[in-house]
């Protein structure tokens, strides 16, 4: 059961950084000129619709069934602050991965879209929820406020990161080069 949960764990997450990245891309291609502008969003569209359908929706679910039934073979953990913060974090995941596909929507109907920065901006969400995770299964006894420190510094990190990375995207934008 745990490398079952395991496989279907690192393929969602492998899924949902691969798609928040092509919605990047897709952003990004809307700024050129067709006919590139359509071919690359057709592209990227095709891309994220075939990597959420069968890789990303699957393994959600697969996540899912594989926590129901540890639950069901190990009811004692729910009594464990750790687990009621893993189901929490996986609550959130949740909303996080609703909201994607609802981006992806919105793509596919070429409706408007969030500036490319606030597109990179959230698709580090995963990265705080992949180290949320982490931070749950590695360090169990720890208390909860420190993982609430831990992922708001790192959550500041990545956003003065990406900042420095907006600027550059724009010093190319200007210069006429095509920025991803």
């Amino acid at each position: 059961m745990h490398a079952l949960a395991l496989i279907v764990f690192v393929s969602y997450f492998a899924s949902l950084f691969f798609t928040v990245r092509v919605f990047v891309y897709h952003r990004a291609a809307l700024a050129l000129w067709e006919p590139d502008r359509g071919v690359l969003t057709r592209q990227y569209t095709r891309m994220a619709r075939r990597v959420w359908s069968f890789i990303a929706w699957p393994s959600l679910i697969g996540m899912g069934v594989c926590g129901v039934v540890t639950l069901y073979l190990r009811p004692d953990l729910l009594s464990r602050s750790w687990t009621q913060a893993l189901l929490g974090l996986a609550a959130l995941l949740v909303v996080y991965h609703v909201a994607n596909q609802r981006l992806l929507g919105r793509l596919e109907r070429h409706e408007s879209v969030w500036s490319t920065f606030r597109m990179r901006l959230w698709g580090q969400g995963a990265t705080l929820l992949l180290a949320g995770f982490a931070a749950i299964l590695t360090m169990r006894e720890l208390a909860w406020y420190y993982g609430v420190l831990g992922l708001v510094v790192l959550g500041a990190v990545l956003v003065v990161v990406l900042r420095a990375g907006g600027k550059k995207d724009e010093a190319d934008a200007s210069s006429g080069k095509p920025g991803a």
